[in-house]
Parts: C-alpha cells; sequence; structure tokens
C-alpha cells in the first residue's frame, strides 16, 4: 500500500509540476476548501497562513470532534490532520471520515512528528492520501496539497461522468 501510495504521487507530482511549470499556488475557480484540523495554536496559525497564501479558503478546528463536526456543516475538498489531538485522534477522525458515505471522497492528508513506517502504512491503509512529518517544509506541503487537488478535480470529473456522487 505504502510503495503504491508513493508511486502514485510521483506520478502525480510529476504531473503536477508540469501543469503549474514551477508555481505551486492553486490558480483555479473556484479555490478548493481545506479544513486544518490541528490542536496546537502555533502550528494551525503557520499552517493556515501558508495555505491562504496559497490561494485556498481554509477553516480551523482544534480537536478531532470539532474537525467532524465542521465536515458535516461544509464542502470541504482536503483535511490537513493532525494525528495526535485531544477528543479525538486524527485516526479516529480519519475513520470517520472514510466509513461516511457523505465524507469518503474528501481528500485527507496526515500530519504527525511521528515519522516511524508503521504509522505512516496505517494512516495510508485506512484511506490517508498522504502523510507529511513535522517539522513540514512549506515547498513539500505545497506540492502535495496541490497534488491532492488535481487527483480531486479528476476524480469528481470521473464521477460526475459516471452518474456517481
Amino acid at each position: 500500500v505504502a510503495l503504491r501510495n508513493r508511486i502514485v504521487r510521483s506520478l502525480l507530482n510529476k504531473r503536477v509540476r508540469e501543469d503549474v511549470d514551477g508555481d505551486l499556488n492553486w490558480t483555479g475557480e473556484p479555490a478548493p476548501q481545506v479544513l486544518i484540523a490541528e490542536d496546537d495554536e502555533m502550528s494551525r496559525d503557520l499552517l493556515v497562513r501558508r495555505v491562504s497564501r496559497a490561494g485556498y479558503q481554509v477553516a480551523e478546528a482544534v480537536n478531532g470532534k470539532e474537525a467532524i463536526e465542521k465536515l458535516s456543516e461544509g464542502n470541504f475538498d482536503l483535511v490537513l490532520l493532525d494525528i495526535m489531538m485531544p477528543e479525538m485522534s486524527g485516526h479516529q477522525v480519519l475513520e470517520d471520515i472514510k466509513n461516511d458515505d457523505a465524507l469518503k471522497n474528501t481528500m485527507i492528508i496526515m500530519l504527525s512528528a511521528l515519522d516511524d513506517q508503521e504509522n505512516i502504512e496505517k494512516c495510508l491503509r485506512m484511506g490517508a492520501e498522504d502523510y507529511i512529518t513535522k517539522p513540514f517544509n512549506s515547498l513539500i506541503l505545497k506540492s502535495r496539497i496541490l497534488s491532492c487537488m488535481q487527483t480531486k478535480r479528476i476524480q469528481d470529473e470521473e464521477r460526475n461522468q459516471n452518474g456517481l456522487q
């Protein structure tokens, strides 16, 4: 699973780099909706600033429970999801999202200081699109978000053509 995801991500990142010709900011309309679920205020503020400047609409959640509430109220394209949070862990939130028919197509990028292979593989097996370790590199963060949004756009178009939701 991890190898497959890395290969797909590499191919998509190459395609994204070719598509945007070096610009990793979102330039399409409408701007994708991104939910940042992070309990650490400094990390959350940094993520909000960087993701907003990259051209995305951003909402915040301070814990897993609030993330689920906001997801059920809004229409988000991507969640940047911290693993270690109060109320509900990122693993629990990820599981709830992927088990909910209304939310299962939401892209998820896990964020964590945990960089062990077992944890990364667990998140990818559970349905996360990507996994970024903290402290994160801004360029990597932007490229992976853009890659997810390009993938989501293609998947949404295929679902629309096939009459699926």
